[in-house]
């Protein structure tokens, strides 16, 4: 199951909005992300030429309504860095 909040985005948006939730001190730390097509992803596996992260079977089976995605992301990513600076 994939699990992205409340639509459908592509690997791209989920990887921008981890980056864009992030607190960075210096912003050269950031990558800059490029978004690139299926084909022109160099990999032996065989890849859908349409993937993106989508939640309609897990709603379907378990009966979940999953809050907006940024929102989400942003509370787990504060929960994570506060962990991370604790250690």
């Amino acid at each position: 199951y994939h699990f992205c909040g409340d639509a459908r985005c592509t690997w791209f948006e989920f990887a921008s909005l981890i980056f864009n939730n992030l607190l960075v001190k210096d912003s050269s730390d950031t990558p800059i992300l490029t978004q690139i097509k299926t084909c022109d992803f160099p990999a032996q596996a065989v890849r859908p030429m349409y993937s993106v992260l989508d939640n309609s079977k897990i709603k379907k089976t378990f009966d979940v309504n999953p809050s907006k995605l940024s929102f989400a992301l942003s509370v787990a990513l504060s929960k994570l860095t506060d962990e991370t600076n604790q250690n």
